[in-house]
């Protein structure tokens, strides 16, 4: 997992993904472009067909050297906002569309219309009214990977 972990931050260097910015104060802050948790990672992005293609490479090429298998079929992608070409999208990684608010390890995901702050200990609160205006996507890997 750590070179699935190396290979997303070296994406997030190169501006091949994005994430979204969490304000850490006025200063500073911190674009998140992935959650890892025991087998099970989170990957956030714009809703750009490059940049799923991007990722796509990305996991194909950690699933061949890794040697561990991803069930793209368990996979899902979770739209922000409208998003027009969803379809298009979830083709691009295999995966399917899934509907916020949706239930993911015990934590409830669902899209705010309103700013609100976050808290990394709230995992309810890990959510975003995307103020930039931008459409994101969210594709969650579930089972082997």
């Amino acid at each position: 997992m750590e070179g699935l972990n190396n290979m997303i931050k070296t994406a997030k260097t190169n501006r091949w993904i994005t994430g979204f910015e969490v304000s850490t104060n006025n200063e500073r802050s911190l674009e998140v472009t992935h959650l890892q948790y025991a087998d099970d990672t989170l990957i956030f992005c714009d809703a750009d067909e490059e940049q799923l293609r991007y990722l796509r490479v990305i996991l194909v090429l950690f699933e061949g050297m890794s040697g561990l298998h991803i069930n793209w079929g368990k996979s899902h992608l979770y739209p922000i906002n409208m998003v027009s070409n969803m379809e298009l999208l979830a083709s691009v990684l295999g995966g399917e569309v899934g509907a916020l608010p949706a239930i993911y390890l015990g934590c409830h995901w669902e899209q705010n219309h309103t700013p609100k702050k976050f808290g990394i200990m709230s995992w309810r609160n890990v959510r975003r009214s995307w103020s930039d205006g931008k459409h994101n996507i969210y594709q969650r890997g579930a089972g082997s990977l």
